[in-house]
């Protein structure tokens, strides 16, 4: 019996199961069950949890920061110009941020929420950052950050993050 072709794009998803992971790739942790039946709406709690993390910027504060982002895991960021796949190089990132500027206003606009399972979540939200330097003249840069959200501990964290600055009244000037 001849079968009949199947489009590519149908076997993708079988392929990807089947396809051998990459020397830098990790395998991915299970969930405890506690954590993977936590009962937070995550569609409710985006623009919060965004509120939050505004604040957090806003204040440099960077222990509320960091908790906006998963103790356990990988957590991928590349909101500084590279890649970082920890929690220390995302503080380190971080401080020096932190340390060379005086004041930090920064704002998400709507995000667009794209719910990939009952407690994840992907998200894209403008943000405008009013940003004064220690050294150098106040700018304002606008851009796009995406993200990963998901829960755990019974909490929202970021899991994975991409900050695009589209531009900026300091680069334009």
């Amino acid at each position: 019996m001849i079968r009949a072709w199947r489009p590519w794009w149908r076997l993708l998803p079988a392929a990807l199961a089947l396809a051998p992971t990459g020397a830098g790739s990790r395998a991915a942790e299970p969930l405890p069950a506690s954590e993977a039946t936590a009962p937070v709406d995550v569609a409710d709690s985006v623009a919060p949890f965004l509120r939050r993390v505004e604040r957090a910027l806003d204040r440099r504060d960077l222990r509320l920061v960091m908790a906006t982002y998963a103790d356990t895991g990988l957590v991928i960021s590349s909101a500084f110009g590279h890649m970082t796949e920890s929690r220390t190089a995302i503080r380190a990132d971080l401080e020096r941020f932190f340390l060379g500027t005086v004041a930090l206003q920064f704002n998400f606009a709507t995000p667009r929420v794209h719910l990939l399972a009952p407690d994840a979540a992907a998200l894209a939200a403008r943000y405008t950052a009013s940003v004064t330097p220690r050294d150098a003249p106040p700018y304002t840069a606008h851009g796009v950050w995406t993200g990963v959200v998901a829960v755990r501990g019974g909490r929202l964290v970021i899991l994975q993050e991409h900050q695009s600055q589209v531009s900026s009244d300091e680069t334009a000037s």
